[in-house]
């Protein structure tokens, strides 16, 4: 069989004595199957598993092209690129470059990295080069670049996160 004038190469068998990368069979079929003029098999998209730990660490995350206003509140971690018009408490916040926030800023673990307009509370607040905070810190460990601005007071406390404001997001109304 050499593959020629309407012949059918028969790939899987050449493939099988080598050994392939996860679902490379699987492709190998479906494209035998292709060429024989059988078309794919599709699936429906599986969908993601819930981690089987309720306390599994979760991520959100706001994209840079996402304009905001409101209150976030999550027990999990936080990453804003986009600008976010609110307060925001989370046990984690990340402001990346180019992100901001205008509003107070409460977690465990604060890091800078775009602009902050408003207080922030947390046991630890690093501010990285090209960081901009206009407010206030409260805070048991603090940490500035060299390249970051900081505009405000900052003020050690044993506990921050009492001291803050309570961030209490508006349940939504429900549709009429």
């Amino acid at each position: 069989m050499n593959g020629f004038a309407g012949e059918t190469l028969d790939l899987t068998r050449t493939v099988d004595s080598a050994p392939k990368p996860a679902n490379e069979g699987g492709l190998l079929k479906a494209a035998a199957n292709f060429a024989k003029g059988k078309l794919p098999e599709l699936s429906a998209p599986s969908t993601p598993k819930q981690p089987a730990n309720s306390n599994a660490k979760r991520t959100s995350v706001m994209s840079i092209n996402v304009e905001m206003t409101g209150t976030i509140t999550t027990p999990d971690e936080i990453h804003i690129y986009g600008a976010f018009q609110g307060n925001v408490r989370a046990s984690s916040i990340t402001i990346g470059a180019g992100g901001s926030v205008r509003g107070d800023v409460v977690a465990e673990t604060v890091t800078v990295l775009g602009t902050v307009d408003g207080r922030i509370h947390g046991q630890i607040v690093q501010l990285g080069a090209g960081a901009v905070v206009r407010g206030d810190i409260i805070h048991a460990a603090l940490g500035i670049d060299t390249a970051a601005t900081f505009e405000g007071a900052s003020k050690r406390a044993q506990n921050p996160l009492a001291d803050a404001p309570a961030i209490v997001a508006v349940p939504k109304k429900a549709a009429e």
